[in-house]
């Protein structure tokens, strides 16, 4: 059974009072399923993480110090559709929160699309087991940890307007039909995100990717680092610059 508020409350300011080794990441688990995370949490801690559970946001609200200050990342554990999970993550969807990581135990898959929508940065569903879960937040936490690369002549991409070429880091020139012109102006203007399916008509946005990637394979033997986001739609995956 999910223990009571008080004693999550405990549970939080007493791990806070503990001294964790400093490359141990800290994760605040908030079960909002009434079914219990205790298993997470035993088995993140057993993978190296220091987990705390709670089951309300309120409970670690109380510090001075900033959420991304105290933890790594932040995981929801959920029913949905869930007042008390859309309310959490508007609250929470701000510069100085750590990662969201959401598991829903029940759910539709729009209802899932509208928690990544409001700013979660990655979503399972019950089928995921604590392995995957495991997987995905070291992914989450590797790319948060990672350098970005400079923008440079010898690393970006570049999209000129003004002709309608993509030019490849090494100079090569691609010519772009006004389909591929629109799809990598909108890939670059989500470069620090990901440009979701729903953005474009249903079903047109991954034949479009596919067809941008295969021209460039034939027409510049490179290919195009776009990938696939898992659940979420797609992202430039290198520097891509507008001029």
């Amino acid at each position: 059974m999910p223990p009571s508020a008080s004693t999550a409350t405990e549970q939080v300011v007493t791990a806070r009072s503990l001294s964790a080794r400093q490359d141990t990441k800290k994760v605040i688990i908030v079960d909002f399923s009434n079914t219990g995370a205790d298993g997470l949490a035993e088995y993140l801690n057993e993978s190296g993480f220091n987990a705390l559970k709670t089951t309300s946001i309120e409970d670690i609200l109380g510090s001075e110090k900033t959420l991304s200050d105290e933890f790594d990342i932040l995981v929801m554990v959920a029913r949905l559709p869930s007042p008390s999970t859309l309310s959490a993550l508007r609250h929470l969807n701000r510069a100085d929160s750590p990662p969201i990581f959401v598991v829903a135990t029940e759910g539709e898959a729009l209802e899932r699309v509208l928690i990544l929508e409001m700013g979660a940065d990655d979503l399972v569903g019950r089928e995921a087991n604590a392995r995957e879960i495991l997987a995905r937040l070291n992914r989450i936490l590797s790319r948060r940890t990672e350098r970005p690369r400079p923008a440079t002549s010898e690393t970006a991409w570049t999209l000129r307007h003004a002709h309608r070429m993509l030019i490849a880091p090494s100079g090569r020139r691609i010519s772009l039909t006004r389909g591929d012109h629109a799809l990598l102006i909108a890939l670059s203007d989500h470069a620090d995100g990901v440009l979701m399916e729903s953005d474009f008509p249903v079903g047109q946005m991954r034949t479009a990717i596919s067809r941008l990637k295969r021209k460039v394979l034939i027409d510049a033997e490179i290919v195009l680092p776009i990938e696939n986001v898992w659940g979420r739609g797609y992202r430039f995956d290198a520097p891509l610059l507008q001029a």
